[in-house]
């Protein structure tokens, strides 16, 4: 028989897969920690409750905050900064970066620009 997904009444954001024939039950999170961390320090960025120069918490602070590991805190500010929402100055912290617009402007044909010479069979 196949497997059944239950919604957990332990914890809104896991769900628990029950497969039929044993009864056993595996919580399966939602999303890993990195991404929900990453996805929460995002929404105050783009909300404006931090701006462009602010420190973001100290990884240790994000550790206790979230109760994650190190590692698990550092992979969340590095999608942030593979965004471009961060940089981190080692020694310093982790900041918020200024947020370019960028335009995207095509290029118009250059009278400069010689059309290449059609070839004829021979």
């Amino acid at each position: 028989m196949g497997s059944v997904v239950v919604r957990s009444h332990v914890e809104p954001s896991v769900w628990s897969q029950v497969t039929s024939h044993d009864r056993r039950t595996t919580a399966v999170p939602a999303h890993p920690k990195h991404r929900q961390i990453a996805d929460g320090l995002r929404g105050i960025i783009n909300r404006g409750e931090l701006q462009p120069g602010d420190i973001l918490p100290s990884e240790a602070t994000l550790c206790e905050q979230y109760g994650v590991s190190r590692t698990t805190v550092r992979a969340a500010l590095s999608t942030l900064a593979n965004e471009g929402l961060v940089t981190s100055e080692s020694g310093r912290g982790t900041f918020v970066r200024q947020r370019r617009h960028l335009t995207y402007r095509p290029r118009r044909s250059s009278s400069r620009v010689q059309p290449r010479p059609r070839w004829t069979g021979s």
